[in-house]
């Protein structure tokens, strides 16, 4: 099972395949509800930048590895 590590990296949360990106004062967040809980995963500057890493995470979704880092930038 794939787990991402959030942006500060302060905390492993595991992937349900349902992730969403929403826009809030100028900023993109990716977020992720794990058991009826809201966990933000990591913010970015454009929508762009904030899809680009979605498909980071359904790519590496399909991969042997286990862990995928939210990028900073």
């Amino acid at each position: 099972m794939l787990s991402i590590r959030t942006q500060d990296r302060m905390d492993l949360v595991p992937y349900n395949g349902k992730i969403d990106i929403f826009n809030h004062k100028d900023d993109w967040y990716i977020s992720i509800i794990v058991i009826k809980e809201f966990e933000l995963l990591g913010t970015y500057k454009s929508k762009e930048r904030a899809l680009e890493v979605l498909d980071e995470i359904e790519a590496y979704s399909g991969s042997t590895r286990h862990v995928y880092q939210m990028p900073k930038e």
